[in-house]
């Protein structure tokens, strides 16, 4: 699929989330890096990869994005085209952008707002955590 055009590797800021979720609880149902394909004609992009995504029933796609490369235009129309193809086959689209720290990834004050944020939405569809 992509994975030969596009370098896709799990950043420290999508280490740091992953987990922090599965230390809290929220680690079932999760998966990392996974592929979909579109129809380019139809949705404006051929695929993605998500960064995290929670899948069947809670159907929950999240990327965790570095705003030195998503705040470009360019990028920020294929941002969305990519959640509205994501949107029509019926998944949630959380996108949160961060600030690089070249020790952490992700600072821990939007590591704690990002893994807030998509717990409440995992409880708002009914995800139960386990302990």
């Amino acid at each position: 699929m992509f994975r030969e055009v596009m370098k896709v590797s799990v950043s420290k800021a999508e280490y740091r989330v992953i987990f922090r979720l599965e230390k809290l609880g929220y680690g079932q149902h999760m998966v990392m890096q996974r592929g979909h394909t579109f129809l380019e004609y139809r949705d404006g992009v051929r695929g993605t990869w998500t960064d995290i995504e929670y899948l069947t029933p809670y159907e929950l796609c999240i990327f965790i994005d570095l705003d030195k490369w998503h705040q470009k235009s360019k990028q920020q129309l294929r941002d969305e085209r990519v959640s509205t193809a994501l949107r029509v086959r019926g998944y949630t689209v959380k996108r949160y952008l961060y600030s690089y720290d070249s020790r952490k990834g992700i600072s821990d004050t939007k590591l704690t707002e990002v893994t807030t944020d998509i717990i409440a939405v995992l409880k708002s569809k009914g995800y139960k955590p386990t302990k």
